[in-house]
């Protein structure tokens, strides 16, 4: 008798499983769309970081080379990427020491990796 209990298995679809599962199939759904929202943001803001001329170092290297500081910031405030961001806020402090221009180099790359990380919290947490 145990034998025969036990050979009559039933097979599910997986919709047949989720729609067994109860409300929390649908709270799984939810957090599962909202993750792959969270991957398609970040991936897109991770490209759009990364995008910037292929001339922009050797430009503000030559304005920098030439003394025309004001046209390298320009170049800088005219990108919106945050290689431009950290490049501009070095050339701001130009007429300091090399401490104080690494410094706010460095400064501008940690707020443009905090800025990245942004929402990543709440990627791990559905995780």
């Amino acid at each position: 008798m145990l034998f025969t209990i036990l050979q009559t298995v039933e097979s599910y679809s997986l919709i047949q499983m989720a729609c067994k599962g109860g409300w929390l199939m649908i709270v799984l759904l939810i957090l599962s769309i909202v993750a792959i929202y969270l991957i398609g943001k970040k991936y897109w803001m991770i490209r759009q970081a990364g995008k910037i001329e292929s001339n922009f170092t050797t430009d503000i290297k030559d304005y920098v080379q030439d003394g025309k500081i004001k046209s390298a910031l320009t170049l800088c405030a005219h990108y919106n990427a945050p290689m431009a961001r950290m490049a501009e806020a070095g050339l701001k402090r130009i007429d300091r020491s090399t401490a104080e221009i690494q410094a706010a180099m460095d400064n501008a790359g940690n707020k443009e990796i905090a800025d990245l990380e942004k929402g990543l919290p709440y990627l791990a947490t559905i995780a």
